[in-house]
């Protein structure tokens, strides 16, 4: 039910995660097993990656839309996956009209 989806699972056939928006970075954690989760502030909005196998940017740093910020984990198929949520304040988003399948 994408009125009630707190986001979704991108697989990809590259391990590259884009920013989706300019942005400044909040924080990048590193989970464990879990992998990394990254927080890009767009102002109002958040964009929240999780499952990375990395980060390349760190907190407080300035993004571009299309900047390199982290990279995915391998899924289990050849393919790679992460999790992405949009926020507007505290409100969740669909983040498919956010992302490019490019």
């Amino acid at each position: 039910d994408l009125s009630t989806s707190a986001g979704m699972d991108v697989l990809a056939n590259v391990p590259d995660v884009l920013a989706i928006h300019e942005g400044i970075v909040v924080s990048a954690i590193a989970m464990g097993e879990l992998g990394v989760t990254l927080i890009v502030s767009h102002g109002d909005y958040f964009s929240v990656f999780t499952d990375l196998e990395e980060a390349t940017v760190t907190s407080k740093d300035k993004v571009s839309a299309g900047d390199l910020i982290g990279k995915s984990m391998a899924g289990e198929t050849s393919e790679y996956k992460f999790h992405i949520e949009i926020w507007k304040d505290t409100e969740k988003l669909f983040p498919g009209a956010w992302i490019s399948c490019e």
